[in-house]
């Protein structure tokens, strides 16, 4: 009777947090899988894009190859275009969680010579130990986001350039210009470019339920916050 009075108990506290966990659509999701939904709106999948001229381009995140001495907990993503069979590389991106909510980020996107100083290319310092909320201000065109605003997060380009010192000063009150949405399965229900446009706002809370579900997630598993 002990013994089945005990497992009813023991069930009746494990099973909400399980049920919680596998509702969530970042369940199994590792550390820096949600650093990277959250910065940069990817994750690891392959989605088929309509462009506007009506031909499909396959867009993909794959987890890419990483060095044998590399932590186990770095993630490491590159982004990839094909379109007739031709497969070009958009950007890669590295995520290294450290302790207490931290991590260094590395974003190197494949752009020309020219661009670059647009591009968000640059080492971040990330400091999500009083992350509360990420906002989805505007939703861009397809494949590109719009601004977000951490609120709460400390965030910082700490590579050498001048274009790292002028980010710094956005970086400062939160936002964040280089969300690339375009495999966010927030798009899923929008084919083309057209959709995208004519429902912008409904895009924004579909993207904006996602992040807090991320958020939320975050903190759950990764970063407990005190109060």
């Amino acid at each position: 009777m002990k013994t089945t009075l005990l497992a009813a108990a023991l069930a009746a506290t494990l099973l909400p947090a399980c049920s919680s966990e596998a509702s969530s659509p970042f369940a199994g999701k590792s550390e820096a899988d949600i650093i990277a939904y959250l910065v940069f709106g990817i994750e690891v999948r392959t989605k088929v894009v309509k462009m506007a001229d009506g031909s499909e381009a396959v867009i993909s995140i794959e987890n890419a190859p990483k060095p044998s001495e590399t932590p186990q907990s770095v993630g490491l993503y590159e982004a990839f275009r094909s379109t007739k069979g031709e497969k070009t590389s958009l950007f890669v991106l590295s995520v290294a969680p450290q302790d207490h909510c931290t991590a260094l980020m590395r974003f190197e996107p494949d752009v020309p010579k020219d661009m670059e100083s647009r591009s968000g290319r640059g080492r971040y310092q990330l400091d999500f130990s009083g992350l509360t909320s990420v906002t989805a201000q505007e939703t861009g065109d397809y494949g590109v986001g719009g601004p977000v605003v951490f609120e709460g997060a400390k965030m910082k380009c700490v590579s050498n350039t001048e274009a790292c010192e002028l980010q710094n000063i956005v970086l400062e009150k939160g936002k964040w210009d280089y969300r690339f949405n375009i495999v966010d399965s927030a798009y899923d229900a929008y084919k083309t470019l057209n959709d995208v446009s004519g429902h912008k706002e409904e895009i924004r809370r579909n993207v904006q339920e996602r992040l807090n579900e991320a958020v939320a997630y975050y903190r759950t598993n990764f970063c407990k916050q005190k109060g």
